[in-house]
């Protein structure tokens, strides 16, 4: 087929094209703007579009005079009506394989790759990643059957501890399953630990005699943004994956790695499951059909990390752009030079950005109150 350079004014909008489009055209924008016109329209040999109506709608706000065209004859008005509707009705017959699309998502972020220009939107980035609701199941102090037969299989347990509320819970909760495993407790060092955690961490196992094992990304999460300049990514938490995940993954991938999620949490970049595998790693939250206020109560009874009482709400990294107000406040009054380190960055530093993305947003009115 020969492919035509046509002004856009000799085209004619086919006037009852039945999809609406106007706002898939100012996403396709970006998307023309950085690949180019790859996809031809399809006309007729009179010049009506049969296919690519947002196409030149976006072409028309980039300036574009010219674009490419096929003409068919389709040999009736019917036909060509007929493939119209069937061309745009094609596109909905396939589905998305999430977790393959996830994997092809996280190597685009680890490359830096601007997520506007996979066509997909903030909220359906956020439909991708874990987003779960609040429930308020009873507490289950043993897993259900069937998640019990996946979990008697594995020799090895690895506790993926964090030094948090959560995964100190999630790891006092369940060590009375695994009297006759291999139980090891593995904190991954990124780098970027509030000084205080790592103390937290050896004491806790120590006092119930849990072998403990350090270990840390090939490159620390500091050296690796402050090279580039730009904070992690708000949707697909880059940080949390390279520095976190794929080094416990790596680790022992043949072990059953029990965390703490919950079903409120976003913790990886496949939907959050009591027992799901991912890759080649199985991993277990046992708190994930808890209610929170069930979990808060059992809370309670176990030693947890003091900075809690320091007014930190997380045992994360200091330099998450993802914390609130209330965890830079407490920063601040226990690690002042750390605060205005993140002060400094956040001046420097490039904050990727979404549509409407409220982290972001959060982030840049927190630290402009500072400098004011």
């Amino acid at each position: 087929m020969k492919i035509h350079q046509v002004e856009i004014s000799e085209l004619k909008l086919w006037d009852k094209n039945p999809r609406k489009n106007d706002a898939a055209a100012d996403r396709l924008v970006p998307l023309l703007k950085e690949y180019g016109f790859i996809n031809p329209i399809i006309c007729t040999p009179d010049m009506v579009v049969r296919a690519g109506h947002t196409r030149i709608k976006a072409a028309k706000k980039l300036g574009m005079k010219e674009v490419p065209v096929i003409i068919i004859n389709f040999g009736s008005e019917v036909k060509a009506k007929g493939f119209s509707i069937a061309d745009n009705k094609s596109m909905e017959f396939a589905e998305w394989d999430i977790p393959m699309l996830n994997d092809v998502f996280e190597d685009l972020k680890l490359e830096d790759f601007d997520m506007n220009l996979t066509g997909f939107d903030i909220s359906e980035l956020e439909d991708l990643s874990p987003s779960e609701p609040e429930i308020d199941a009873s507490i289950k102090s043993e897993p259900e059957t069937d998640i019990s037969i996946k979990i008697d299989q594995f020799e090895s347990i690895l506790y993926e501890f964090s030094g948090g509320k959560d995964s100190s819970l999630a790891i006092l909760k369940t060590l009375h399953l695994f009297k006759n495993k291999n139980i090891e407790l593995v904190f991954v060092e990124t780098g970027a630990e509030l000084p205080c955690i790592k103390k937290h961490i050896i004491e806790f196992s120590l006092e119930y005699h849990l072998p403990l094992k350090i270990i840390c990304p090939e490159i620390d999460i500091l050296s690796y943004y402050m090279q580039k300049k730009r904070w992690p990514d708000p949707i697909y938490r880059d940080c949390q994956h390279k520095f976190i995940n794929q080094v416990l993954d790596d680790y022992n991938p043949d072990a059953l790695h029990v965390r703490g999620g919950r079903k409120s949490q976003k913790t990886t970049l496949s939907k959050g499951k009591e027992y799901q595998k991912i890759g080649n790693v199985n991993i277990w939250n046992p708190l994930f059909n808890l209610s929170k206020i069930e979990i808060e109560k059992e809370l309670l009874q176990i030693k947890i990390w003091p900075g809690y009482s320091k007014g930190f709400k997380r045992t994360a990294c200091w330099m998450c752009p993802f914390h609130g107000a209330q965890q830079y406040e407490a920063l601040k009054n226990n690690y002042p030079v750390l605060h205005q380190i993140m002060y400094q960055w956040a001046q420097e530093w490039e904050y990727p950005e979404y549509k409407n993305d409220g982290t972001r947003k959060r982030f840049l009115e927190y630290w402009e109150k500072v400098r004011v």
